[in-house]
């Protein structure tokens, strides 16, 4: 009987000791578990905190604009290529032609050659019409303007009023989209320390103005 209640202890003290062993493994591992989880999220830390200053750090593109500036006599082009070139500003530059409004003229032409226009402009300016001109480019050429008007109306009743000049072939017509003689500059596409060195030049041309193309 002592025997046989010797050999029980022995399997019970085997059997506990199994399962303290076990169980003390199993919280090892829950522990081992915890810290690498913990371990898991400082390492991930850095990584979140770099993040915010990378999407706070950018900005928006400067929008770029298109300016004019002009007008200018072609005769005057050298002289601001060469300020746009030490301005650095040459490349953006473009010459656009500005042509004059729509307009409706008391017209006499057109002729072969030069000579007859000017020969009536002379003429006409003796009799003390100080409006007449000479068209020697464009459609009309060669022919002699003699008045513009805004308005057709104005025009005929122009023809009419004894104002005119007596002389048969004097007719009405009119000037679309003509050149005036004159140039603008257009820029494109500057930033806005661009568009301030070219209101620097401004300075040098009185005549000129600086604004938006639209």
């Amino acid at each position: 009987m002592k025997g046989l209640l010797a050999v029980l202890t022995v399997v019970l003290a085997g059997a506990a000791a199994f399962y303290l062993m076990q169980d003390a493994s199993q919280y090892g591992a829950l522990r081992l578990e915890g810290r690498a989880s913990v371990a898991l999220l400082r390492d991930d830390a850095p990584l979140q905190a770099t993040a915010g200053p990378t999407a706070r750090s950018e900005t928006a593109s400067e929008t770029l604009r298109c300016v004019l500036f002009g007008p200018f006599a072609h005769k005057d082009l050298p002289g601001v290529q060469e300020r746009l070139t030490r301005s650095g500003l040459l490349q953006k530059a473009v010459v656009a032609d500005r042509f004059l409004p729509e307009r409706f003229i008391a017209y006499l032409g057109p002729y072969d050659n030069t000579t007859a226009v000017r020969a009536f402009v002379k003429q006409f300016r003796q009799q003390g019409i100080r409006t007449v001109k000479p068209i020697l480019e464009g459609e009309l050429s060669y022919g002699v303007e003699i008045a513009s008007f805004s308005s057709r109306e104005a025009a005929e009743k122009y023809l009419v009023s004894g104002r005119a000049p007596d002389m048969k072939g004097i007719k009405v017509t009119n000037r679309l989209g003509e050149p005036s003689g004159q140039v603008d500059l257009v820029f494109n596409a500057v930033t806005s320390e661009e568009e301030d060195r070219i209101r620097n030049l401004t300075k040098l041309y009185p005549a000129a103005e600086l604004k938006s193309c639209y």
